[in-house]
């Protein structure tokens, strides 16, 4: 007997199923069921007839869709476009041009999984109907065509997929801050627009690595494909079959550009939910990530989790329109499925300065569609931040710092360059005692004692992390240096002392106060 969990929309159309395997855990399962069992158990289940989709409104002409596809720097910034000019995804790529997309024989869908097998790449599958998205990551192995069915069948990865509901294979070109990016589409007879792309691990370069290349020619013979960054992606439309991709960039922002909707917007990243405020735009958010915490009133909006554990369900679960994220947020995947989900998101550079600041108010500002209201409060902070400097200018010998994230179980760890930490020291007129290296280290006592601090700074937190005033005195190498016989600590909130936002100036001047003196 095999044991399942079936899920069904609410028209009862099958959309998942998981089966349970000799090495499932039964018990662990049945307590699960019993917690989700739905107190109606009648036989008869009521159902809702699809909604017709809206018609849509009129429709881009080709001047300024091929003027928009050119301008793109991101591929993330194609969803928006296209819901921005009313086109369904197929459409636009019938009507761009073929420097920018273009047909493929039906064949190259076997040929990729069949190339990619034989050179053993890891690729990143995408496999969605209008219910669900499932991903996988990883090679796939063994290959199997049965009728006109295409099966990869390995331990961790297994796909079904109807090559003869295959209606068209394009290859698409996207332009991007770094180059060209082509991905292979796969599209039903439907002309079902479910889009659902790839994302390759973290920090993997989509820049055509060798192997990725000769795939990439058997496929895609045309020129065009050869002459720029390459990436490879099936994308599942209805009953078609499965996405999968050879590789991806992460998503950056180079240039923001105003949201097609940003009436539903959920900020992920305490700085910029700060700025949003400052602009007079919160009137637009929905929902917050947990480290916004400034001001008091985004604490009231409902939290979608912290910003580098998001989880599709929980942004999803507000319904949003549109998704502004600092540079940094993730993990990828998740974003990569928001996006595929229909929410167009942007993301916002983080830079631990001053100038960074600035481009992030006017970022914001962009991608809200509001760049002249962000001038004021950048022009404000600026001035500020300058006022700042002036303060600490003369200050011929300068306070070594070593700041502190955590002393867990007696352990140092420590920011080096590089890190919110160490941008929040030099404005303040002081120097970061680690400049060995980058990054959040533990140290040991040798390195504590060498770094030689002045002054000790942490954030003002509890928890497991926290360590009181006592206890940072009581490490031996601590103890040593001139902060631990002063007992010189000073503890700042962390999204005030390093969130680089708004209250940024504000920050450093009150470390500036504890450092000098007022």
């Amino acid at each position: 007997m095999r044991r399942s969990l079936q899920f069904f929309d609410q028209q009862g159309v099958a959309v998942h199923k998981v089966h349970a395997r000799p090495s499932t855990n039964f018990e662990a399962r049945d307590v699960l069921i019993a917690n989700l069992r739905h107190a109606d158990q009648s036989e008869g289940i009521s159902v809702t007839a699809a909604e017709a989709p809206e018609p849509l409104g009129e429709a881009a002409g080709i001047p300024e869709l091929r003027e928009r596809w050119a301008a793109m720097t991101d591929t993330h910034q194609f969803f928006g476009m296209i819901k921005a000019l009313n086109l369904p995804r197929l459409d636009a790529l019938e009507m761009v041009g073929e420097d920018y997309a273009f047909q493929l024989d039906h064949a190259a869908v076997a040929k990729l999984f069949e190339e990619a097998a034989a050179s053993e790449l890891p690729l990143m599958a995408f496999v969605g109907n209008h219910g669900c998205i499932q991903i996988h990551a990883g090679p796939v192995k063994t290959i199997k065509t049965m009728g006109p069915r295409l099966n990869v069948m390995d331990d961790t990865f297994h796909l079904h997929l109807r090559l003869d509901q295959i209606a068209a294979v394009w290859a698409v070109r996207k332009p991007t801050a770094d180059g060209h990016v082509t991905s292979v589409e796969v599209y039903d007879a439907q002309r079902a627009d479910h889009p659902v792309l790839r994302q390759a691990p973290e920090g993997h370069d989509e820049r055509c690595p060798a192997d990725h290349c000769r795939v990439t020619a058997a496929l895609c013979p045309n020129p065009r494909c050869l002459s720029s960054a390459m990436s490879l992606s099936f994308k599942r439309f209805s009953a078609a079959g499965a996405i999968v991709a050879l590789a991806s960039l992460p998503a950056t922002a180079q240039e923001l550009h105003p949201f097609a909707d940003s009436s539903r917007l959920v900020s992920i990243g305490g700085s910029l939910t700060e700025i949003i405020y400052a602009l007079g735009e919160e009137g637009k958010l929905i929902a917050r990530d947990q480290t916004a915490t400034y001001p008091e009133a985004a604490v009231a909006l409902p939290d979608v989790g912290y910003m580098r554990q998001l989880a599709p369900e929980g942004v999803l679960s507000v319904s949003p329109s549109a998704l502004l994220v600092i540079e940094g947020s993730g993990p990828p995947e998740a974003l990569e499925v928001l996006s595929h989900a229909g929410v167009e998101y942007q993301t916002v550079p983080e830079s631990f300065s001053h100038e960074g600041i600035l481009v992030k108010v006017r970022a914001v500002g962009q991608a809200l569609g509001v760049p002249d209201k962000a001038e004021a409060p950048a022009t404000e902070i600026d001035t500020a931040l300058k006022a700042v400097k002036q303060r600490t200018a003369d200050i011929t010998t300068r306070k070594r710092v070593l700041f502190v994230l955590s002393a867990e179980g007696g352990k140092i760890r420590a920011s080096g360059t590089g890190t919110a930490a160490d941008g929040i020291i030099a404005p303040a007129g002081a120097v970061n005692a680690i400049e060995e290296y980058s990054g959040y280290k533990a140290l040991t006592e040798e390195a504590i004692i060498e770094a030689a601090p002045d002054v000790i700074l942490m954030m003002d937190r509890g928890g497991d992390h926290s360590a009181s005033n006592a206890d940072l005195i009581a490490n031996p190498a601590i103890a040593l240096t001139e902060a631990g016989r002063n007992h010189a600590i000073i503890r700042l909130d962390g999204a005030y002392l390093l969130g680089f936002g708004p209250r940024t100036a504000e920050a450093v001047s009150d470390l500036v106060d504890a450092l000098y003196g007022e």
